[in-house]
């Protein structure tokens, strides 16, 4: 999981540092899949919140990319607006997943 703050797509250093790490891990598994999601905070409105978490889900693609993974290893998932959170926070992420999920 990489957390961003309110409002932004833009990856600080410790994202950067588990972009790197998923993109390290990424590389031992040539052939796994990559599937990467946003994330949206319902309280920015409903369009809102669907652009903000597809951005974030593009900066974490693009980012591993410039990692070294291949492009064509990454799927993008349609945009998450978190409904059900314990907080703000659980709203502002992305998740990157290697390999496929049970």
């Amino acid at each position: 999981m990489v957390f961003f703050a309110p409002g932004s797509a833009s990856l600080d250093p410790p994202a950067r540092t588990v972009v790197a790490d998923a993109a390290a891990y990424a590389k031992v598994y040539p052939l796994a899949p990559i599937t990467v999601t946003g994330h949206g905070d319902p309280s920015a409105g409903p369009q809102e919140a669907e652009e903000m978490a597809h951005r974030r889900a593009e900066a974490l693609a693009k980012a591993l990319a410039a990692d070294g993974v291949d492009p064509r290893r990454i799927t993008l998932t349609p945009p998450v607006i978190t409904t059900d959170i314990t907080s703000s926070q659980a709203a502002r992420r992305g998740d990157i997943i290697v390999g496929n999920m049970p």
